[in-house]
């Protein structure tokens, strides 16, 4: 059976995972939520966030209704739950009444090969003339849909550039989500085409001189179980700015600005200062690279190889 079409079938039709993979090992372990009916032996799954619960809104209806289906079983089944955030886990306490001693928190971690402060200025200036950006802009990056909180951010933009037209084009990178008409609707109405940029999708590549190319990075989403681009960010030197939501300022520590993410004049207070104090940018261009060093997937990995070995008792 294919595994696509499996997924598809198993919240409805419980056939026995066993049954697929007849292998079994000591430890199952499942990345993203979902934890098959007939697993064997000890599992351990990962759930990255509840915005099932927290912002059902914000998700597809397909979405929604595979998780409900499966959520209260993983939970159930799991023996060990990890969470890449204690925000996550407070979560998944707060909405599934589960013991403490059962979750086991590991953040995630960059990849330090790609996402450095050491990125080429030729790279670069080559990325700012391939996605036709403009030497100094503001950048957001992530998926385009209703949770990133992104029309709040635009109407921000729209507050500060009004005040100040000196202030650096946008720039909203990422690819299309669901429900993002919207975006591009009211930017048309706001009547700032020339200074929001959207250069769609963005490949693995050129993410990292992305973000070192930019003035500063904002972040306004709502929910998020650990929130990457932030850290991204500042590992290349980027200065942020995130929404003081969710997981975001567990990750950043107190290296970037936080804003409430439902008050415009505020996200218009904060690409203001950011956009016209350099010192406040070097301070926490600094801050980002200290922080974004403590999150290392050798760190995760000996959490979840801690957590294998006292499962099993070794």
């Amino acid at each position: 059976i294919p595994v696509e079409l499996y997924k598809m079938i198993w919240p409805f039709i419980p056939f026995p995972y066993s049954l697929i993979f007849r292998k079994q090992g000591d430890v199952q372990l499942f990345f993203s939520n979902h934890v098959p009916p007939g697993t064997k032996g000890k599992v351990i799954s990962i759930i990255h966030d509840l915005s099932v619960r927290a912002f059902p809104e914000t998700m597809s209806l397909r979405t929604k209704l595979l998780l409900k289906l499966t959520m209260k079983k993983t939970i159930a089944r799991s023996d060990k739950i990890i969470t890449v955030s204690e925000f996550t886990k407070s979560e998944l306490i707060k909405y599934y009444t589960v013991t403490p001693s059962k979750i086991v928190v590991m953040h995630n971690g960059l990849d330090a090969s790609r996402f450095h402060n050491a990125i080429g200025k030729s790279i670069i200036t080559q990325t700012k003339k391939d996605l036709n950006l403009p030497n100094d802009y503001i950048l957001y990056f992530g998926t385009l849909e209703p949770r990133k909180n992104i029309t709040r951010l635009i109407q921000g933009y729209f507050i500060a550039k009004q005040a100040d037209g000196g202030i650096p084009k946008l720039v909203i990178a990422g690819k299309k989500g669901w429900l993002y008409d919207e975006i591009f609707t009211l930017v048309e109405k706001l009547k700032i085409s020339e200074d929001v940029i959207f250069p769609g999708y963005i490949d693995s590549k050129i993410v990292p001189p992305l973000y070192a190319g930019a003035k500063f990075f904002i972040f306004p989403s709502l929910y998020e179980g650990f929130g990457m681009p932030p850290l991204e960010a500042m590992a290349c030197g980027t200065p942020v700015a995130v929404a003081k939501a969710a997981s975001l300022a567990e990750v950043v520590g107190d290296a970037a600005l936080l804003f409430d993410p439902f008050n415009t004049e505020e996200i218009a207070d904060v690409i203001t200062t950011m956009s016209k104090n350099d010192d406040l940018l070097e301070d926490l261009r600094k801050k980002g690279i200290e922080q974004s060093a403590k999150f290392t997937w050798s760190r995760a990995g000996k959490v979840l190889q801690d957590t294998i070995r006292e499962m099993v008792g070794s």
